[in-house]
């Protein structure tokens, strides 16, 4: 229930001013979209100038009897699910989330593009537009590993971290490293879900076999392949920190999924360049938090932090 409370005079200025500002966040937006990769401190005051004028909208709203009761309800449903309240860990002074970013939308409601086949993954990468996949396509693994989402959607102005949260820079996840230093691997991974990895050594039982020896018999330790296993080692952590590090693979910008079961890469907020984005990244076979950098078409996972 709403009433009108400006007069038409009123009301007009109020839509004339209202018009205004939509033309300043649209440029606004323009200006942070293109500063991004250059200034950061300069990006943070256009924010900044965007969040007012924003405000300034939804007063005028107010003004104009428009109120939160006649927007659409399905983009009022997603603002509500992205300012829910989500259980974290702390790790040193910073505050994780437990699990990796599954959000739809951003924080002003819009929907962000589902790419459902490698033809969509390909052209949101080729375009520049925001985008998430879950891995394989498949719904099961969004549901352990959260989606896998493209730099366009992470550096995107409306926000993909949920209320309250951020995206980790890339000095956040330093200061993370730095915490838990030595073996931060270790204490970041989950403690089941991770491949194991096998260390081979040459054959000690055939090593000075020839070819002809090799033709008349079979060696008994190796079959012939001149290696063996000589130790087979856990991709597993022990989740010391809390932080549940699970291995959710990455999608190529070729649309190809890799590294399930064996690595778990996180965007951060950080540009390299103009054309990349730094991210870290975890894997069954070692115990670092690694440091990387890939184009924005890459769809990687997202540990958020709070603001």
């Amino acid at each position: 229930m709403f009433c009108i409370i400006a007069s038409n005079s009123e009301a007009q200025s109020s839509s004339n001013q209202m018009g205004s500002l939509l033309k300043s966040i649209d440029s606004l937006t323009n200006v942070i979209n293109s500063e991004r990769s250059k200034n950061q401190a300069q990006v943070k005051e256009l924010m900044r100038q965007l969040a007012e004028k924003e405000e300034e909208i939804r007063i005028l709203k107010t003004q104009l009897g428009i109120n939160s009761n006649v927007k659409n309800t399905e983009q009022v449903k997603a603002v509500e699910k992205v300012s829910k309240t989500y259980e974290f860990v702390q790790i040193g002074t910073q505050h994780w989330m437990k699990k990796n970013l599954d959000v739809e939308n951003f924080r002003n409601g819009d929907v962000i593009q589902q790419a459902k086949t490698t033809e969509e993954w390909i052209l949101a990468g080729k375009q520049g537009i925001p985008a998430w996949c879950y891995y394989n396509n498949d719904e099961k693994n969004g549901e352990k590993y959260g989606k896998l989402y493209n730099w366009f959607a992470v550096s995107d102005p409306r926000g993909l971290a949920p209320i309250g949260w951020k995206i980790p820079e890339f000095e956040d996840l330093n200061i993370l490293d730095t915490y838990l230093w030595g073996d931060v691997g270790i204490k970041m991974k989950s403690n089941s879900g991770w491949n194991s990895w096998n260390v081979e050594e040459r054959c000690k039982t055939c090593i000075n076999w020839d070819d002809e020896q090799r033709k008349g018999k079979l060696c008994s330790s190796c079959n012939n392949k001149r290696l063996k296993i000589a130790k087979t080692n856990s991709g597993n952590g022990n989740n010391s920190s809390g932080f549940y590090a699970l291995p959710g693979g990455f999608r190529n910008p070729n649309g190809d999924f890799e590294k399930i079961g064996e690595q778990i890469n996180f965007w951060s907020s950080t540009p390299q360049f103009t054309l990349y984005g730094r991210y870290r990244y975890l894997s069954n076979i070692d115990n670092e938090l690694i440091m990387n950098y890939a184009t924005k078409d890459f769809g990687m996972s997202i540990r958020c932090l709070k603001e």
